[in-house]
């Protein structure tokens, strides 16, 4: 056999592909039929017809939604959109943390999961990304390369995020593509503060309490420190009582133990106790209760306690504590029509408010060894029971 033979002109050599990129290719055959906007297959039907592992489908089905093919609504389907050449461009809703770290408040994903539904009903496409930094790292940038390739792709419009810390290159970056974003900084300036400080300073005041203690978490980055200062000015206001060493704003909920060990430093330290707490976080306070049961402290009657929440995080108290908690749907709603007004380049006029209610959980407990009677707390939606 002559193994010298010359190749024909038009030998072409056998190409084998990656069976995801023919799986891409056989579903765009499939939505030729189709007009934009038409619901396509389940992934059982999809599976079915082609023939392929669930792990191939998937990545296919991810690259012609990063193409701007299809896109994955949340509780609906997926539509086809169009094979066009144009990329629609979406809003990134970018969560900062790795989402599977140990501890994380079911706070952060739930948001993003509401924020994507609230742009969806303004018409807003979104997609949702994720750092690759496990939680407990203070991150000075975002770390995750795919938002940044698409910024740079120009598949990005605005920007929506948690647990990012600004940093000059992605802001530089986001600017010189003239894209809108929103971070945790910049959601201090676009939202009112909340009046959970307001309404725990005047709780303090119409119940005799003039020495207050405070735990909380504030980012060491941005220095901006909204709770410390804020709770400082309302103490000097109503002249009570923050003592210096009573204030611990290094307080997180992720790490275990922490709020209980700080919580009975400030108590065995103080020669004179506090007689309120306040928590600003709802995983903290899980926490803190551990230490006030091991101490010994009688609630109310030693320690008026206020702790702010979220509708998400499910506190087992076993104290009697006010609890102000937060609605995670109309935060969402807000940070949608904030964005969507930037994207449109009208004004945006903050709410009031972003949606809360007050709950007392056993208020009899609470309320009947204090002087006088509680008046009501200022507006709430809700007065109810846990």
């Amino acid at each position: 056999m002559n193994f010298d033979m010359p190749l024909p002109k038009n030998f072409a050599p056998i190409q084998r592909r990656p069976l995801y990129l023919q799986t891409m290719e056989q579903v765009r055959e499939m939505l030729r039929s189709r007009k934009p906007g038409e619901r396509i297959e389940t992934e059982p039907e999809l599976l079915r017809i082609l023939g392929v592992s669930a792990v191939t489908l998937r990545r296919a089905i991810g690259e012609l939604e990063r193409e701007g093919i299809i896109e994955r609504r949340q509780g609906s389907g997926t539509y086809y959109l169009g094979d066009s050449p144009v990329q629609r461009k979406h809003v990134a809703v970018v969560l900062g943390v790795d989402e599977t770290s140990a501890n994380l408040s079911p706070y952060f994903p739930k948001m993003v999961r509401e924020i994507r539904k609230a742009l969806g009903r303004l018409g807003i496409a979104s997609r949702p990304y994720h750092g690759d930094l496990p939680l407990g790292i203070e991150a000075t940038g975002i770390h995750c390369p795919d938002f940044f390739d698409d910024v740079r792709l120009g598949r990005i419009s605005g920007m929506i995020s948690f647990f990012t810390y600004r940093e000059p290159g992605w802001v530089s970056l986001l600017r010189k593509h003239n894209i809108p974003f929103i971070d945790p900084l910049e959601t201090r300036t676009i939202f009112p503060r909340s009046n959970f400080l307001p309404w725990a300073i005047d709780l303090a005041d119409r119940h005799g309490r003039r020495k207050v203690a405070a735990v909380t978490w504030e980012s060491p980055t941005d220095g901006v420190n909204p709770f410390t200062r804020e709770l400082t000015a309302l103490a000097e206001k109503h002249k009570i009582g923050l003592e210096r060493s009573w204030l611990d704003a290094s307080v997180n909920g992720w790490e275990p133990g922490m709020g209980w060990e700080r919580f009975r430093d400030i108590w065995r330290s103080a020669k004179e106790k506090p007689d309120m707490l306040i928590v600003g976080d709802d995983m903290v306070f899980s926490d803190v209760q551990h230490a006030i049961l091991e101490l010994g402290i009688r609630v109310p009657e030693d320690l008026l306690v206020v702790v702010r929440g979220s509708d998400v995080y499910q506190m087992d108290l076993r104290v009697p504590v006010a609890l102000y908690i937060g609605h995670t749907l109309e935060q969402a709603e807000a940070h949608a029509a904030a964005m969507k007004a930037r994207l449109d380049g009208a004004p945006y006029e903050a709410p009031k408010e972003v949606a809360h209610h007050v709950e007392f959980f056993d208020m009899e407990a609470l309320f009947s060894p204090l002087a006088g009677s509680p008046a009501p707390a200022p507006q709430p939606e809700t007065l109810s029971l846990l």
